[in-house]
């Protein structure tokens, strides 16, 4: 099986683009559902809130600004998980229809959203730019596995379809038969269990920085709502003691006008 040069396609600048248009895309329609969504926190706080008190605006303030302090929050994570997972963890930010995420080594595994059934096993730099003289490819990956430092793969590209790469060195050996691939692996201790692309893609991709990120970004909104609605019931609950307070300090109309008739 050739290792081939990948095409023009897979260039560094290229692969910006459709992520800069999905996050943009993202942050247009997140600003227009916060667009629609203000008004309506505000008058939901509008009915819940006391109709009098000097904290009745400022809570209607809060209520209507909600909605874009969390886009503003979404932004912020935007910006700290794009250059993280591109630079530290070499992959793709979770945007576009291009993602990749590294195997072993200098081996990445690529994959775009219209092929999702096949994949390339790219060898590329750990630095600097995406030159493509530098790049070595196996293309129509079907199913692969990753052990240590090996990676294993059925590609449907060459009679002879299965592989077993060591990425440290980059020793290949190709086989004919399923069967012989796993005579070699066993010599080393793998167990052969070869798995589609996208799937290996979705147990490595998502770190724990991600999850890390996802829960942040859900935590810090519903952590603020909560707040917000704690707020208000703060409020309702001081306007009825208030209430409570002038009935029981209103003095008994009868005990005035006295208590025995002419």
């Amino acid at each position: 099986m050739e290792l081939v040069a990948p095409g023009p396609v897979e260039s560094k600048s290229m692969l910006l683009i459709p992520w800069s248009l999905v996050i943009a895309f993202r942050a247009v329609f997140g600003f227009l559902l916060a667009c629609v969504a203000a008004p309506i926190m505000r008058g939901l706080a509008w009915l819940a809130l006391p109709k009098e008190g000097k904290s009745r605006a400022p809570a209607l303030r809060a209520a209507t600004l909600f909605p874009f302090a969390v886009l503003l929050w979404s932004g912020i994570i935007v910006a700290v998980q794009v250059p993280i997972d591109t630079v530290v963890f070499r992959c793709d930010p979770g945007a576009g229809d291009f993602m990749h995420i590294p195997l072993s080594g200098t081996y990445n595994l690529e994959i775009t959203d219209d092929a999702i059934d096949t994949g390339f096993i790219v060898k590329r730099p750990l630095s600097g730019d995406y030159d493509s003289s530098e790049h070595t490819q196996i293309a129509c990956v079907s199913s692969l596995q990753v052990s240590g430092s090996y990676i294993l793969a059925l590609a449907q590209d060459s009679p002879r379809n299965y592989l077993l790469l060591n990425a440290a060195t980059g020793k290949k050996e190709e086989f004919d038969k399923l069967q012989q691939l796993k005579d070699a692996a066993s010599k080393l201790g793998i167990a052969v269990k070869l798995e589609p692309p996208f799937e290996v893609l979705w147990n490595l991709r998502y770190n724990w920085f991600d999850w890390f990120l996802r829960i942040l970004w859900l935590a810090v909104p519903v952590v603020s709502l909560g707040v917000l609605i704690g707020w208000i019931i703060k409020l309702r609950r001081k306007q009825s003691m208030t209430i409570k307070e002038g009935e029981t300090g209103k003095p008994d109309q009868t005990s005035i006008s006295g208590g025995s008739s002419p």
